[in-house]
């Protein structure tokens, strides 16, 4: 027997006074509960999906779009995330540049609907999902190093305001 939902609130003296209230711990006894926040502010939003991301990342076949699947706990930890965030979502993948920037694009666009498809396989609403390739065209560190260009390469999931 499984129950989900939600409890919002603006007012969070409310939602404390429900989860504390002597009926509601009857009404669920017995029930296993995962209890998770709910994030409806981009700061907060961002800043959950920074801590996801900060040990670990999105990882592809080379030169392809397919995810490895080493990656498939990222991703399920990241639609868990997005079901607890309001708000919708911005999937931008980015490579590290070449001699061929048009086909760095197309790659990164690629991929970044990749994980799109893999959030939304895993029920996430598309609607709430953009996906953006930018190519080598967003470095983030001097591309001359491997540990560089292995940061150059990356997914960014940022939530975006309504």
């Amino acid at each position: 027997f499984a129950v989900s939902g939600q409890i919002t609130s603006d007012d969070e003296a409310h939602i404390n006074a429900v989860y504390d209230s002597a009926l509601f711990r009857d009404q669920l006894a017995g029930l296993k509960l995962e209890v998770r926040p709910v994030y409806n502010e981009v700061s907060a939003c961002n800043q959950a999906v920074a801590e996801v991301l900060e040990h670990d990342t999105l990882e592809f076949a080379p030169q392809s779009a397919r995810i490895l699947s080493k990656s498939q706990a990222l991703l399920d930890r990241l639609a868990v995330l997005a079901e607890q965030c309001t708000l919708p979502f911005s999937v931008e993948n980015h490579t590290e540049p070449s001699a061929q920037p048009e086909n760095d694009l197309t790659l990164s666009q690629a991929r970044a609907e990749a994980v799109v498809t893999a959030l939304v396989a895993r029920g996430v609403e598309e609607h709430r999902l953009s996906a953006r390739g930018f190519g080598g065209t967003r470095l983030q560190k001097n591309n001359n190093t491997p540990i560089a260009r292995m940061q150059n390469r990356r997914t960014d999931v940022i939530a975006k305001a309504q």
